[in-house]
C-alpha cells in the first residue's frame, strides 16, 4: 500500500507541476535578457590589440596601437622569432584609417 501511495503522490506532483507550468504566467528568465552591447571598436580615440605567433621556444609577440585622433598606427614588438626586440615601429605611412 505504501508503494502505491508513493507512486500516486509522485504522479500527482508531476501532473500538477506540468499543469501549473501551462496555466500560470511563466517566470521571467534572466536568460531572455538582452546582453549588454559591446562598445564600438573605436569607442575612444585609441585602441590596443595584442598578438602572439610562433611556438613557445621562438615566439613573436607584441601589440598594435591605433590612435584615431592623430591617425598614427604603431606596432610594438616585444619578441621577434624568439629574439628580444623591444621596439615600436610607426606604420602610419602605409596604414590609413577610415574617416
Amino acid at each position: 500500500m505504501k508503494k502505491v501511495t508513493l507512486i500516486l503522490a509522485f504522479a500527482l506532483a508531476v501532473a500538477a507541476g506540468s499543469l501549473a507550468t501551462i496555466l500560470l504566467k511563466p517566470a521571467i528568465s534572466r536568460a531572455d535578457d538582452v546582453p549588454p552591447s559591446m562598445p564600438p571598436p573605436f569607442a575612444d580615440d585609441w585602441q590596443i590589440s595584442s598578438y602572439f605567433a610562433g611556438d613557445v621556444k621562438q615566439p613573436t609577440n607584441g601589440f598594435v596601437v591605433i590612435n584615431r585622433r592623430t591617425g598614427k598606427v604603431s606596432n610594438c614588438v616585444a619578441n621577434w622569432q624568439g629574439q628580444k626586440e623591444g621596439k615600436c615601429y610607426d606604420w602610419s605611412g602605409w596604414v590609413k584609417l577610415p574617416r
